[in-house]
């Protein structure tokens, strides 16, 4: 009884003092706070609430403690834009903790979607009626996915931008003039200076993690991807070329899991340079000269990332990442993907779930 009385308490505090969600604009878990504010103007509003400020640009992280329920904060910002809201909570020793959570979530929002992955970025979500996951659309305004893990919960909360045109004018992105979407052998054809390793099953994010690292997962399944067995010269260095491919559903809905029904997702090209700082300024500049001025992600958690990318007509785009080992291995990769992806991906997991359907189907003896 202590436990249900103490974990009401806590969940009290939080959505009546704290989060506050249902009464705040937009959905976001703080009153006053807007999609779009700066730093500088969340930081402002959330007072001294922030015991701990990120060293980043792009990332605002305070801790705070309710009783027994700890709650960490990661508040991203893009451009000087806020855009996501991160929240990870959790109660020692309470399992009854995310049910109850969940509980308070649903009579304020509703009924959520049950999906499997958490897809911040595409739309419409794909429902799947076995997924862990939770999913609410806040008035068209915000999406909040819940993560629930018996004594903790994960939400993450996403500004939902219309999909505009505001890069209809610029060139379409591709990796060395191969269409999205051309399937393995295709791709191999077009590329005639190196051979292929054979291709091993590949973890499938979507294109915003792949390119920007900060979008989510789709899983582990859903397609292939292969490296070059030699380096080839690029921008005047030797890099070796990595291929992605979703698979793709054949005529009766299913993964054949042949080379032939894949569907290029995304291109790379790794670079491994004593002086990646280097390297990183150079590409930078002469991506520049092609594709304009970039945008600009900097992080530093255990690895710092150094991340410009670029954006393209149909959803394409270029990221150039630097990964800056301490003290000393580094990593240069230029990405080439589009967003199409992302649906790819989602088409190869309705394909796994209609599968696992169909077998459960076949097991089916009920009433005999």
């Amino acid at each position: 009884m202590k436990r249900t009385v103490s974990l009401m308490l806590i969940l009290s505090l939080i959505f009546c003092c704290i989060i506050d969600s249902a009464n705040a604009e937009d959905g976001l878990p703080f009153s006053g706070i807007h999609w779009g504010d700066t730093e500088e103007s969340v930081h402002k509003k959330l007072g001294g609430r922030i015991t701990h400020v990120g060293k980043t640009s792009a990332l605002l992280n305070f801790k705070l403690d309710t009783g027994d329920m700890h709650s960490f904060y990661s508040l991203y910002f893009l451009n000087d834009r806020l855009y996501m809201i991160q929240i990870h909570s959790y109660v020692i020793g309470n399992e009854f903790f995310s049910d109850a959570y969940y509980s308070t979530m649903v009579q304020d929002y509703g009924e959520p979607i049950r999906t499997a992955s958490v897809d911040t970025h595409s739309y419409p979500i794909i429902e799947d009626p076995e997924g862990s996951i939770y999913y609410w659309d806040i008035g068209g305004k915000t999406s909040i996915f819940m993560e629930p893990h018996s004594n903790q919960v994960s939400i993450t909360y996403r500004e939902i931008q219309e999909k505009s045109d505001e890069f209809a004018d610029k060139p379409k992105m591709v990796f060395r003039g191969i269409p999205w979407g051309s399937d393995l052998p295709t791709v191999k054809e077009h590329v005639q200076e190196t051979t292929f390793n054979t291709p091993s099953g590949d973890y499938a994010v979507t294109t915003s993690r792949r390119c920007i690292n900060n979008g989510s997962s789709f899983g582990f399944g859903l397609g292939i991807y292969t490296s070059s067995q030699k380096r080839i010269d690029v921008a005047g260095y030797s890099a070796t070329i990595v291929l992605g491919f979703a698979y793709t559903p054949n005529e009766d809905g299913l993964l054949s899991k042949n080379e032939n029904d894949t569907a290029l997702t995304y291109a790379e090209y790794v670079i491994s340079h004593k002086d990646a700082r280097f390297v990183v300024e150079d590409l930078k500049n002469k991506l520049t000269d092609v594709y304009g001025e970039p945008e600009h992600i900097q992080t530093n958690y255990a690895i710092e990332y150094d991340i410009y990318y670029w954006k393209g007509a149909d959803g394409t785009i270029i990221s150039l990442e630097g990964e800056f080992y301490d003290p000393g291995t580094t990593n240069v990769t230029i990405y080439y993907s589009f967003y199409g992806a992302d649906d790819l991906y989602k088409q190869a997991q309705e394909a796994v779930n209609l599968e696992e359907r169909l077998k459960t189907d076949k097991d089916d003896h009920t009433g005999l």
